[in-house]
This record gives structure tokens, sequence and C-alpha cells, in this order.
């Protein structure tokens, strides 16, 4: 009967206790749950984003492959129009110099041209 008792005044004593932790855990047990759905909520979205990192990504390797590719071939290409380039770099003052020269060429012979046909036309003239 004793030890009933003493349970007994155990158990009353221990009750508020018992009560007031049991309210605490009725008050944040919401706020856990709105925890949890947030934390599926971004780990839904985590998956998404996997799935579509994984739905692209051969997609991704497939064009990065295509311009490993054709890189060497833009390299060369480039290395021809630099060269041409230069060609036409190392040509140009040889053109010009002979550009130049027709044109004194030209000059000469339309000077001379006209000088005969003056030199013509003076002596019809005089002759008359």
């Amino acid at each position: 009967m004793s030890c009933v008792v003493m349970v007994d005044s155990r158990v009353v004593m221990v009750t508020p206790s018992v009560i007031m932790v049991t309210s605490r855990v009725v008050m944040v047990t919401p706020r856990v749950v709105m925890v949890m759905s947030c934390v599926f909520m971004v780990m839904s979205c985590v998956v998404m984003v996997d799935s579509r990192v994984v739905m692209v990504t051969p997609s991704v390797i497939m064009v990065t492959s295509r311009v490993v590719m054709v890189t060497p071939r833009v390299v060369m290409v480039m290395s021809c129009v630099v060269m041409v380039m230069s060609c036409v770099v190392m040509v140009t003052p040889r053109v010009v110099m002979v550009m130049s020269c027709v044109v004194m060429v030209i000059s000469l012979t339309s000077s001379c041209i006209v000088n005969v046909v003056c030199l013509f036309v003076s002596g019809i003239l005089r002759n008359d």
C-alpha cells in the first residue's frame, strides 16, 4: 500500500511536467510538419533538376565533342587566312609600285600622243 502511495505521489509530481512537455510537442508539431513538407518540396525540386540535368547531359556531351572535332579545322582555316593575309601584305607594295609604273607609262604615252598630234596639226596649218 505504501508503495502504491509512493508511486502515486511520484506520478502526481511528474504529471505537470509530462503535460507541459506534451503541450510543447503539440505546439511544435505543426512547425515540424511544415518544415518537413518544405524539405520534401526542396528535395522534389532537386530531383526534378537532377533529372533535367541527366536529360541534357548527353546533348551537352555531343555538342562538346562536335566543338572538339571542329576546332582543329577552324584553327587550320584561320592559319590559312593569316598566311594569305601575310602574302597580300607582302605583295601589296609591289602591286602599288607596278601600278604607279603603269600610270607613269600611260601619262608619258598620252603626252607623247598629244605632242605628236599637236605637231601634226601645226604642220598642216603651216602648209595652208
